[in-house]
């Protein structure tokens, strides 16, 4: 009798071990899977991400805005995708790409979701921006008001012209190129957008650069050289509608 009772307490006793250490393991599994997922805030961490992903993100922002606005708190992807018109699939894997959101059957927290995605761009703070080239164009830049509140500050403005040297534009008074070093520095600025001719635009990067300017949109036609540390973007509607008359004229080719 005493025997039996020693054998099933050393049944008990490896049942106890052996349920122990898969409680470890499991623990252990999921320490691990903790800190295989990035934080969400911007880091290197990140940099494996799509640049199409990271230009879907404002859409996103923009969406949940306008839903916050409207009181409500939740939203689906499906929702997401709905007044996106990005599908449901391509919204979660986006997001999955800065870690995990949401409760399946419940949805993403408005605020919480929108607050993220922010921080991930860097849009928790205001970046300042200066604009250099004040023509027609450039002025249009300058007096547009919908800068703030995407987290972007217009500080400073330059152009080549005299006869503009001295003028205002939004309380903002447009300065010479020479002047184009110190206000960089002293004002912090990060980006500039280059509206001038075409044939200026390389040399007004090359002094940006030069002054410490880390972004640059290029609202010339011009094609930018750049050192690859330099973050550089284009935006030119001409060679956008040109690739739309393709697809306008192969439509009625087509019909």
């Amino acid at each position: 009798m005493q025997g039996d009772n020693l054998q099933k307490i050393k049944k008990k006793q490896k049942f106890l071990d052996i349920l122990s250490q898969k409680t470890k393991t499991r623990f252990l599994l999921k320490k691990k899977s903790e800190k295989e997922i990035p934080k969400r805030k911007n880091s290197p961490l990140f940099n494996h991400v799509p640049e199409i992903v990271i230009q879907r993100l404002p859409i996103y922002i923009r969406i949940l805005t306008k839903i916050q606005k409207q009181g409500k708190l939740q939203i689906s992807s499906n929702l997401l995708g709905e007044l996106s018109g990005i599908s449901p699939g391509i919204i979660r894997k986006d997001l999955n790409y800065f870690g995990r959101f949401g409760k399946q059957g419940s949805g993403y927290q408005v605020i919480e979701l929108k607050d993220t995605l922010k921080t991930i761009l860097g849009l928790d703070g205001t970046w300042n921006v200066g604009v250099i080239g004040l023509g027609k164009l450039g002025d249009a830049i300058a007096s547009y008001t919908g800068f703030t509140n995407a987290g972007f500050r217009i500080v400073a403005l330059f152009d080549t012209d005299e006869k503009l040297h001295g003028k205002k534009i939004s309380r903002i008074t447009i300065q010479s190129l020479d002047e184009l070093k110190r206000s960089v520095k002293t004002r912090n600025i990060k980006i500039a957008i280059i509206s001038t001719p075409s044939n200026q635009s390389q040399d007004v990067a090359n002094r940006l650069i030069d002054s410490g300017v880390k972004c640059i949109l290029n609202y010339t036609q011009s094609s930018l050289k750049v050192p690859k540390e330099i973050i550089l973007k284009h935006v030119d509607p001409i060679s956008t509608l040109q690739s739309m008359a393709f697809h306008l004229k192969n439509y009625h080719l087509n019909k």
